[in-house]
Order: structure tokens, then sequence, then C-alpha cells
């Protein structure tokens, strides 16, 4: 089953059982991610582009969250802050489990020990080792980190 199918599947269930805000959040994350697949070459969407859409939704969320915290004398603040946090769980449970930074730092110790890289313009190819397995998997800017660092050394 793919990710579209899916969240059509699971917005159907929302909807059987009563649950307005799910099932609105997976009706906004089903048209968001079908749009990409029809924008690019009118076919339904890879999972992988399903993941990447999750991701920007769950970034407004936390973006969102962030901003209403900041707000002052909000009398909804609390109300507010609750229906994000519930639709980034939505969204969550639509990407793959995240790599940890320790698994990060292995996989990019090996990727840095097998092509022999040792200079920070090595950054590149060790960013594409990742990719070209890992795509999805991890948070970019944790590995871009970790491979800096490595490549310093």
């Amino acid at each position: 089953m793919t990710l579209i199918e899916r969240i059509r599947k699971d917005r159907n269930e929302a909807r059987k059982d009563g649950s307005k805000d799910r099932c609105d959040t997976l009706a906004v994350f089903l048209a968001e991610a079908e749009k990409v697949g029809k924008d690019k070459e009118n076919r339904e969407s890879t999972d992988e582009e399903v993941v990447k859409i999750a991701k920007k939704l769950i970034t407004v969320c936390q973006d969102l969250i962030q901003m209403i915290e900041q707000t002052p004398e909000n009398p909804r603040k609390d109300e507010l802050i609750k229906r994000w946090i519930s639709e980034k769980v939505v969204y969550e449970e639509y990407i793959p489990q995240q790599l940890s930074e320790s698994e990060l730092v292995l996989i990019i110790e090996k990727i840095i020990e097998i092509k022999e890289l040792s200079q920070p313009k090595d950054m590149g190819i060790v960013m594409s080792g990742l990719k070209s397995k890992y795509t999805g998997l991890y948070d970019g800017q944790m590995a871009s980190d970790i491979a800096k660092k490595m490549l310093v050394q």
C-alpha cells in the first residue's frame, strides 16, 4: 500500500469514526501530497514525495507552535498550540523512523572510510553517499553538521 493509499484509508476511517479534526488534517495532507505528482507528470505521488510533504507540514506546525508560544497574552494560546501539535502528530505518522545521531555518525564514518575522504571539500561526496541509501531517513542538518566535524579532524 502506497502512502497516498494509506492516507486515503486513514482519512475515510477518521470520517467514519467522527474524528473531524483528524479527518480535516488528513484531507489537507492528501490534497498537498496528491498535488505534487499531478503537477509533475499527472501521476500519483511517490512515497518519497509524500514524506517530503509530511516533513514540510511538520516544519510549518513547529513554526506556528513556536510563533504562538512567543505571542504574549493570546486568550486562545493553549487551544491553538494543542491544535498544531495534534496536526504535527498526524503528519509524523507518515514519515519513516529517522536515524539517530549515533547511527548517522557510524554511517558517515563508513562513507568517509570507504571513499577515503578527509577534506571539507569532500562534503558533497559524503552527503551524496548518504542520500543514495538513506533518503528520507535522516535529518539533513544533523548529517551535515556531523560530516563537517568529521572532515575537519
